[in-house]
């Protein structure tokens, strides 16, 4: 279950859609970010406080504030004021674009936009012209006090990140994603524990036999030097865990043909995944874990197959507890998105990766070698609540020595 985005980190904002015509009509998310991050060049953070006032985030430090009671907004400086209302004429400029929405944060900005016919030039050519006229708003404020810029240097980092808008029920959610942005970064800025990336975290792990067959490995060494990649709240494994484990047959989304091949997931208008098929078994199993959670359990999952997934999703959808495994480790800037971003803001989430596997950019296909060393894993890390799993074929020594090689350094997967 992926739940983490990663930032650029080399102050390029490239992506872009393979094989997509950027000429074409389409709504498109936009992100800008600063040269050099960190300056709150754009705007101030502010956080409502109790009499209905608004006070700077550092103020708001000290105020004794918890997560899920943070309100917040972007106060813009003159430069972003400036920035802003140069933005709403793009389409001036640009008729074939209608500006939709932009939200400033401190150091870079979202916008949407609708490219409403088909332009000569591709959209890039747009965005250019807009950062330039952005840079010449900049070199003339450069010295105003309030921006704390400097006159030396250019506003913008090279180039732009993009998302395009595909599915019925997108645009609201990204309306009010970007809305919630100034809420989110405050968040993040006044709890940073709760969404910093551990990369050496130990867990006293111990294999337990599987079907009365203690396997290779003797109870200490199964103890010995486990180490996970770690995003969110380490404390849930102090407390009560069971698995989730759920096998194919018991339960599919619905997928359909994607653009190059392939299939995908189909999802409704607000984006929830469309079931095609889900047993009796399924349903059962569901209530009772989820039935768990709500007495306080967490559930460990590898989220693999789609039962996984989908109880995964109903967890975060309630506000329940839910630990996660991920077949590689995670960027030292990513961050929890959507659900999990208030889900770990809450402490609910602990987001875990085997310590030997590394970060890698992009998708990473889940192997059977992965398939099997995560759920061996969450069998480990549920302890007295793990699932009987079923590892077709594989031995139990095959399976609890791939599982340490994860977590102590030594496995490096294809």
């Amino acid at each position: 279950m992926s739940s983490v985005e990663s930032e650029s980190q080399n102050g390029r904002m490239t992506r872009r859609c393979q094989g997509w015509d950027y000429r074409q009509r389409a709504i498109y998310m936009i992100t800008l970010v600063q040269r050099v991050r960190g300056r709150p060049l754009l705007g101030r953070l502010e956080v409502a406080e109790g009499t209905g006032g608004w006070i700077p985030l550092e103020a708001a430090r000290a105020s004794g504030l918890r997560p899920e009671t943070v309100t917040a907004r972007l106060q813009p400086t003159a430069l972003g004021a400036a920035i802003l209302a140069h933005w709403k004429r793009i389409g001036a400029f640009t008729p074939e674009i209608r500006p939709l929405y932009c939200q400033l944060m401190p150091d870079h900005l979202h916008a949407l936009l609708e490219v409403t016919r088909p332009m000569a030039r591709p959209l890039g050519n747009a965005i250019g012209g807009f950062k330039t006229g952005c840079e010449k708003i900049y070199r003339a404020r450069a010295t105003a006090a309030e921006d704390g810029s400097a006159a030396a240097g250019r506003l913008w980092a090279e180039g732009f990140q993009d998302s395009i808008l595909f599915r019925d029920g997108q645009l609201g959610n990204m309306f009010d994603y970007l809305r919630d942005n100034p809420r989110r970064g405050a968040i993040k800025r006044l709890f940073p524990e709760l969404f910093r990336v551990v990369r050496d975290l130990r867990v006293d792990l111990r294999l337990a036999p599987q079907a009365r067959h203690e396997g290779a490995c003797a109870v200490a060494e199964a103890r010995a030097s486990c180490r996970f990649f770690a995003l969110g709240n380490r404390f849930l494994l102090d407390g009560p865990r069971v698995q989730v484990q759920v096998s194919r047959r018991d339960f599919r989304y619905q997928r359909a043909p994607k653009p190059g091949g392939g299939l995908k997931i189909v999802r409704d208008a607000r984006g929830t995944p469309q079931i095609a098929f889900a047993s009796p078994a399924f349903d059962a199993k569901c209530a009772r874990l989820l039935a768990a959670a709500q007495g306080g359990t967490a559930l460990v999952s590898p989220c693999i197959s789609d039962g996984e997934r989908e109880i995964a999703r109903r967890a975060l959808a309630a506000g329940l507890k839910l630990v996660t495994l991920s077949n590689k480790g995670f960027s030292p800037v990513a961050k929890p998105t959507g659900r999990s971003f208030d889900a770990c803001a809450d402490g609910r989430l602990l987001m875990l990766a085997p310590g030997a596997w590394p970060y890698t950019p992009g998708e990473k296909p889940l192997t059977r070698e992965d398939a099997l060393v995560l759920n061996r894993l969450a069998q480990a890390l549920a302890g007295a609540g793990a699932a009987e799993t079923n590892y077709a074929g594989a031995t139990f020594e095959a399976v609890d020595a791939c599982a340490l090689r994860a977590v102590r350094g030594e496995y490096r997967p294809g």
